[in-house]
C-alpha cells in the first residue's frame, strides 16, 4: 500500500502544471488579432477604392487631331469591357494605352504619330495627326497588290483593289513592274507622292481641266506620268518637273494654240519634254510647240550636269 502510494506521488511531481497567463499576454494577443483584422479591412478598402469607386473611373476622354467622335468611341468601347469577367476597364489605372493606340490604328489608317495619356484621376487624353498627301499606289498590271502610300512614299496599309473605297478621294497609280511590297517599306519618293496629290488641283485650277482619278506610268523611274481627263484626251506629265508649272504650261498650249473647238478633237498633250509640248488632234500630225517659258525641268538639268 506505502508503494502504491509513492507512485502516485512522483506521477503528480512531474504532472506539467498550466502556467498563468498575464493580462499583459491577454493584451498582445488581442491586438494581434485587431491588427489583421484592420489589415485586411485596409487592403479591402484600398481594393475597393482603386479598383471600383468612382474616384477613379475614366469621366472625360479629350481628343485633339481628328475623327474626334470616332475616337472617343473607341475609348468608350474599350472601357466598358471587364478583365476576368468582373474588374471594370473604365478605370484610370487599369487601362492599358497600348490597347487604346493599336485600336485606333485599326480604325482610322489614315491615323498617325497616335499618343495616348492618362490623367489621374478620370481623364484620357489622346493626340493624333492625319497622314497627308496620300495616293493608292497598285505594283504591276494585278489590282490585288494595291497599298496606301502616305506623304513619306511609305506603304502603311495594304488594300486588295485598285477602287476608292474610302471616305476620301486617293489618286489612284498604276505602276508597271514586279517588285514586291510590304508595309514599312519607302516606295517612292516624297516628291512624287506630292506630285500625283498635287496635279489634278493645279490642272483644274490654271487650265480648267477635269482630270480622271486613275494614274498609269510605265515605270517611276521614267518619270513619265498618264492620265486622262473628262473629256476623253490624254495629258503625259513629266514628274520631276512641278505640278504647278507643267498645269500652266498645259493652259498655255490650250489657249495660244489649240483653243477651244478643237479641244474636243485631241488625242494628247504630252509635256514630257523640256522645253517642248507635243500634242495631237484626231486624224492629224503630231505637232509641236515650243516652251516660251525658258524654263527646263529640275531633273534635266541635273542629267545635263
Amino acid at each position: 500500500m506505502l508503494s502504491r502510494n509513492k507512485k502516485i506521488v512522483k506521477k503528480n511531481i512531474f504532472k506539467k502544471k498550466p502556467f498563468p497567463v498575464s493580462g499583459e499576454e491577454k493584451m498582445g494577443g488581442i491586438k494581434k488579432v485587431l491588427f489583421f483584422i484592420l489589415l485586411i479591412l485596409f487592403a479591402g478598402g484600398a481594393v475597393w477604392l482603386l479598383f471600383f469607386s468612382s474616384f477613379v473611373k475614366i469621366k472625360h476622354v479629350k481628343v485633339i487631331g481628328f475623327q474626334e467622335e470616332l475616337v472617343e468611341e473607341i475609348v468608350w468601347d474599350i472601357s466598358k469591357s471587364f478583365y476576368l469577367g468582373f474588374v471594370p476597364q473604365d478605370n484610370i489605372l487599369l487601362i492599358i494605352p497600348s490597347k487604346i493606340k493599336n485600336k485606333i490604328g485599326e480604325s482610322l489608317f489614315l491615323a498617325q504619330n497616335i499618343e495616348v495619356k492618362k490623367v489621374f484621376p478620370d481623364t484620357i487624353e489622346i493626340f493624333l495627326e492625319k497622314r497627308s498627301d496620300v495616293v493608292v499606289w497598285c505594283q504591276g498590271d494585278s489590282s490585288q497588290n494595291c497599298f496606301l502610300i502616305d506623304e513619306k512614299g511609305e506603304a502603311f496599309y495594304k488594300t486588295n483593289n485598285g477602287s476608292n473605297d474610302f471616305d476620301v478621294e486617293f489618286p489612284i497609280v498604276f505602276c508597271k513592274g514586279n517588285n514586291s511590297i510590304e508595309i514599312g517599306d519607302i516606295v517612292v519618293k516624297s516628291e512624287l507622292v506630292r506630285f500625283y496629290s498635287e496635279i489634278s488641283e493645279f490642272s483644274q485650277k490654271e487650265a480648267g481641266i477635269n482630270l480622271e482619278n486613275n494614274y498609269y506610268s510605265p515605270s517611276f523611274m521614267s518619270g513619265e506620268i498618264r492620265v486622262r481627263t473628262d473629256k476623253g484626251w490624254e495629258v503625259y506629265f513629266n514628274s520631276f518637273s512641278t505640278a504647278q508649272k507643267q498645269a500652266k504650261l498645259l493652259k498655255s498650249v490650250l489657249e495660244k494654240n489649240i483653243g477651244g473647238d478643237n479641244i474636243g478633237k485631241l488625242e494628247y498633250v504630252d509635256l514630257r519634254l523640256s522645253g517642248k509640248v507635243l500634242y495631237k488632234l484626231r486624224e492629224q500630225e503630231t505637232k509641236t510647240e515650243e516652251d516660251e517659258s525658258g524654263e527646263k525641268n529640275d531633273d534635266d538639268s541635273e542629267k545635263k550636269d
